[in-house]
């Protein structure tokens, strides 16, 4: 007697439905012997049909697996982890036949198995394998430490926690395996475009781990997330990736690492490689400059007044690399907190001030932006300093300084501190290059003020 059944992919067999349907199946089957022949069969062959168009949801094998007397065993987000065996009772197995079922039921267990081993996974695999890549850790004081973890390549579904993975994702061409983001993203960031039209999880550090499982994804890219959430979402067999996008010389690595995962290798080293050859232009025409010639720079957080960025923040290279001295170098964290008066004696020679949409940024509001300057420029512990008196205060937008675009951001930095070295520089032309090469947008909005 002959079964036929249709394959799947068995980390997607749904959980309740193969059960029931092998219970019907299993009667259905005897009748028919029995009416056919007029006794049991004593055997039951299973023809499993298998070719490239011939997936289905899971429910076939499923079946086959109950009728052999096992049964998926599912994780916690949905997902097959493997098999198990039926207990007897379930089976309706008791009395004298209750040995020899049991070795019927081993059997078939062992049938199962080798069946998923030989023909399933190689399938799957063949699909979707994993690789190991390495992620970056940064702590407080702004140290950069390394791990590696196992993740799917490529990805189908994943939820990504974090504007700026968000952006390197679009970068790359592979928005759309993203199903979901966090609150900031969608809400306040809204953009990339497709990220408004995606459902979110929560905050970015603290997401709703009930959503995330839902939604079924193979991957979690992350930034702040916590610990604790992550160590959660790893029992449930999902994979998490630590992606800053922030973190000025990790970006490059950051995006090669995701055209790794997902296999778009060619496009990461481009987008990549188009980043470090912009910040390498800068490098080469500061590198020969006396501390003399190089200008003190006090650069404030959009987060408050005196907090500024230290070593080991995204920031502290940009101003480096243009060639400028960061006075908040040597406190020791990567993002101080420091007073009005210890910035007066600092006396920088120019100042720059994060602010975020919509005064700066795709809409931007250069009246607001004019007033925000102006109330730099009048604080009393600015007021002497070298910097107010030449009018060297600059407002920017993070999104295109210690982030993806961060090269356009560079070199209005460059600019900034040695306008004669990057006089024949136009970094707007580089910011619309970018956004047109490796987004698909014009460029639109005001991001840095003055401009000029």
């Amino acid at each position: 007697m002959v079964a036929t059944f249709i394959p799947w992919i068995p980390t997607g067999c749904p959980p309740g439905r193969p059960g029931k349907w092998a219970s019907v199946w299993r009667e259905k089957i005897l009748e028919k012997y029995l009416a056919d022949e007029g006794r049991y069969p004593e055997n039951i062959a299973l023809y499993w049909m298998c070719n490239d168009i011939m997936w289905a949801d899971g429910e076939g094998l499923g079946q086959m697996f109950y009728l052999l007397g096992v049964r998926p065993r599912w994780l916690p987000n949905g997902r097959v982890a493997g098999i198990e065996v039926i207990p007897l009772e379930e089976l309706g197995c008791g009395g004298g036949f209750a040995l020899r079922r049991y070795w019927m039921v081993l059997w078939a267990a062992v049938l199962a198995a080798v069946l998923l081993a030989a023909a399933v996974w190689p399938a799957v695999a063949a699909q979707q394998k994993r690789i190991t890549v390495t992620e970056y850790f940064v702590t407080s004081k702004g140290e950069i430490e390394k791990s590696a973890v196992r993740v799917p390549c490529p990805p189908r579904r994943v939820v990504v926690l974090g504007g700026y993975p968000a952006e390197m994702l679009k970068a790359l061409g592979v928005e759309k395996t993203v199903v979901a983001v966090d609150d900031h993203t969608k809400d306040n960031e809204q953009w990339p475009n497709y990220v408004t039209k995606l459902p979110s999880v929560g905050k970015s550090s603290t997401p709703s781990v009930e959503k995330i499982l839902a939604l079924k994804p193979d991957l979690v890219i992350e930034g702040f997330l916590d610990p604790k959430l992550r160590s959660q979402l790893n029992r449930a067999g999902i994979p998490v990736l630590r992606i800053y996008g922030y973190r000025t010389e990790l970006i490059p690595q950051e995006i090669r690492t995701l055209g790794l995962v997902f296999d778009c290798r060619k496009r990461a080293s481009d987008y990549a490689g188009y980043i470090e050859k912009r910040w390498q232009v800068v490098q080469a025409r500061t590198k020969g400059l006396s501390s003399r010639q190089k200008p003190k720079v006090y650069w404030e957080s959009g987060l408050g007044e005196w907090k500024t960025n230290g070593r080991g923040s995204g920031a502290h290279p940009l101003i480096e690399w243009a060639g400028g001295i960061n006075i908040a170098a040597d406190r020791g964290i990567a993002y101080p907190v420091v007073t009005s008066e210890w910035v007066a004696a600092k006396n920088p020679d120019v100042i720059i001030k994060y602010v975020s949409a919509p005064e700066c940024g795709w809409e931007g509001d250069v009246k607001k932006l004019e007033e925000i300057r102006q109330q730099i420029m009048r604080r009393p512990a600015l007021r002497n300093t070298s910097a107010v008196k030449e009018g060297r205060v600059f407002l920017v937008s993070s999104k295109i300084t210690c982030a993806p675009r961060g090269a356009a951001g560079e070199y209005y930095i460059a600019k900034w501190l040695h306008p004669e070295l990057f006089k024949d520089i136009d970094p707007e032309a580089v910011h619309r290059e970018m956004l047109k090469k490796f987004y698909g947008e014009e460029l639109k909005g005001v991001w840095v003020y003055p401009s000029k």
